[in-house]
């Protein structure tokens, strides 16, 4: 044996066995048998040492320095063909898949020259023919060295904490460049997660939060105080985990479940909020409140519900949860993601763990480009930002009962205000007041229906609760949950919430569904895209006074044919989701 490859081996068996090494393995597991490992290149080094003497066959270059390689390799116990995309593919491919029949295989599918960090056809063609599954694998090490070479070629100091992290493993039926691009993507990102810095300050600043919360809880219900502390009671085994903070978030990943159930799988929803829990179980779903966002809480919950899978609706961002969940190798996705510019500024603290966290996820389905813009600004990596709008789109409220319009004044056009906030009500019934129609109001929360009766009486309204005014009315105050999607058909109008008020908007695809024209204020910019399509086909109009709307509300009143105007551009909305969701399910169901 030649001296360099001596000291070589003698080299990388003391520093590995100076190494703190974790590895981290898929809770959800994966084929047994023979493998394919990939890896990027540059980061060789660790599995040398981790991986050896497991007579595991891998491509090497013919190149001089790969000739050292080889040489280094067979002397820590693994086989090496030769050959790579650029000199003796062809025939290094072959006598890999036949190496695959006896053992386990490794290639570097970025390799040899790059680009770095993307995958090249090799891999899945060589793991298809061979028969066995593709083994993404992540290694990330601190302290360490980086070198200036075009891989980045790792090297952990003596001493480091080495992470070797595993993927669920890539069959050959889901073989493609793209999907192994993907699962090296998570599992490269969730071994850097694993060696982030300050992880143990952020944990016990959660421990913190957590000892504060625990008290509190004390005064909820007991089925709540247990769900809270992870005491979560699945119905399924390994079902798909929707997250949704509140009603509304919950609503939106109704679309999700009915796509998993149409694949036959099972699904556990949590919310943060008692208005969600409640709505879990009026809906008859199986589902629970999430734990608190402390380690053992997040642990127990996850031990217990096993997930094989994690949607988040909107940006529900529980660092622990979500790090505990993308360390276990749980695939995970976010749908209707919004993000603001003021949000990004708030994360500036954690702004590059929050990053790394989102950064492992499969895909994010953004609801506008400036969703987007945002998500790419916090340090997301943009390969798994897409728009796909609002998932709500998909939603079907259900045709209005028949009894509720015995509540409006027969012959009296009506505009429906969703979502409204502080002095939006005022705004609503003034410009109705000079249209000549009547109002039907749907306060963002119920705490403040007093406040909106007063605000009516003021301005000279005879208002009336949903739930119990007597006879027919002008002006109605909707003081129930759930029941708005189905009552827009019954307007003429509608008025989107939070867009006079500096929110940036509430959904204005369910109006658009109920083929309602909708008036929005200046702060839109939730949902920008959409408005200006409006705008341009005539059923969305942006006002700043009172006044301004009721011009507008005039003016609708006299022109037909808005109605399917209003369901196609909802319709496009559904299309572009229902396509982005059917895309991430294919990756996330591995």
């Amino acid at each position: 044996m030649r001296l360099p490859t001596s000291a070589g081996r003698v080299l990388v068996t003391l520093l590995g066995r100076s190494w703190r090494v974790k590895r981290l393995r898929p809770s959800a597991g994966g084929p047994g048998g023979r493998v394919l490992y990939g890896f990027w290149h540059g980061v060789q080094l660790p599995l040398l040492f981790t991986h050896r003497r497991r007579g595991i066959t891998v491509m090497v270059s013919r190149s001089r320095d790969g000739g050292i390689i080889a040489d280094l390799l067979h002397s820590m116990g693994f086989h090496t063909v030769r050959g790579s995309s650029s000199r003796d593919g062809a025939s290094a491919a072959s006598a890999l898949v036949d190496a695959l029949s006896r053992g386990d295989g490794a290639i570097t599918p970025d390799g040899p020259r790059g680009p770095r960090e993307k995958a090249k056809p090799g891999i899945a063609a060589i793991a298809s023919l061979a028969g066995v599954p593709v083994q993404a694998m992540g290694i990330a090490a601190r302290p360490a060295i980086r070198l200036g070479s075009w891989d980045r070629f790792l090297i952990p100091l003596p001493g480091s904490r080495v992470v070797v992290a595993e993927g669920i493993p890539i069959t050959p039926g889901r073989l493609s460049p793209a999907t192994v691009d993907a699962e090296l993507r998570r599992t490269a990102g969730a071994a850097a997660l694993a060696v982030a810095p300050g992880l143990s300050l952020q944990a016990m600043a959660a421990g913190i939060i957590a000892s504060v919360a625990c008290p509190v809880l004390l005064l909820r219900p007991r089925e709540e105080r247990r769900e809270r502390l992870g005491f979560c009671s699945p119905e399924n085994r390994r079902p798909a985990w929707l997250h949704g903070s509140s009603l509304g978030e919950l609503r939106g990943l109704l679309p999700v479940a009915r796509r998993l159930g149409e694949r036959g799988v099972p699904v556990h929803f949590t919310c943060f909020t008692p208005s969600g829990r409640e709505f879990i179980r009026r809906e008859g779903l199986h589902g629970s409140f999430l734990p608190l966002d402390s380690p053992p809480c997040v642990r127990r919950f996850l031990s217990r519900l096993n997930p094989r899978l994690l949607v988040l609706a909107e940006t529900e961002i529980w660092p622990v949860l979500l790090r505990e969940t993308v360390l276990r190798g749980i695939p995970a996705g976010m749908v209707n993601a919004r993000l603001s510019r003021r949000s990004v500024r708030g994360y500036s603290i954690i702004r590059r763990y929050v990053a790394g966290i989102i950064s492992c996820f499969a895909k994010v389905l953004c609801r506008t480009p400036e969703d987007l813009s945002a998500f790419e600004t916090l340090g997301v990596d943009p390969r798994i930002l897409t728009v796909a709008g609002d998932g709500k789109a998909l939603v079907r409220p259900g045709a209005p009962d028949p009894s509720w319009r015995e509540m409006l004044v027969p012959g009296l056009r009506y505009v429906v205000a969703g979502s409204t906030r502080e002095k939006e009500e005022e705004f609503v019934l003034k410009a109705a007041r000079r249209a000549g129609m009547g109002v039907i109001l749907a306060p963002r929360h119920r705490e403040r229906i007093p406040g909106v009766l007063e605000t009516g009486d003021r301005l000279g309204w005879r208002a009336a609760l949903w739930s119990g005014g007597p006879g027919p009315s002008e002006c109605i105050v909707i003081d129930v949950h759930g029941v708005l999607p189905r009552v827009y058909p019954l307007g003429d109008a509608a008025f989107l919430g939070g867009t006079v008020a500096p929110m940036g908007g509430h959904n204005i695809l369910e109006p658009l569904a109920g083929g309602l024209p909708v008036l929005v204020g200046p702060h839109h910019g939730n949902h920008a895209s959409v408005v200006r399509e409006g705008v341009a086909a005539g059923v969305v109009a942006v006002v700043e006074e009172p006044g301004d709307a009721a011009a507008v509300l005039l003016k609708w009143s006299g022109t037909g044919g808005m109605g399917e105007t209003a369901r196609r551009l909802a319709r496009r909305g559904e299309e572009l989701f229902d396509s982005r969701l059917s895309e991430l399910l294919e990756e996330l169901l591995v």
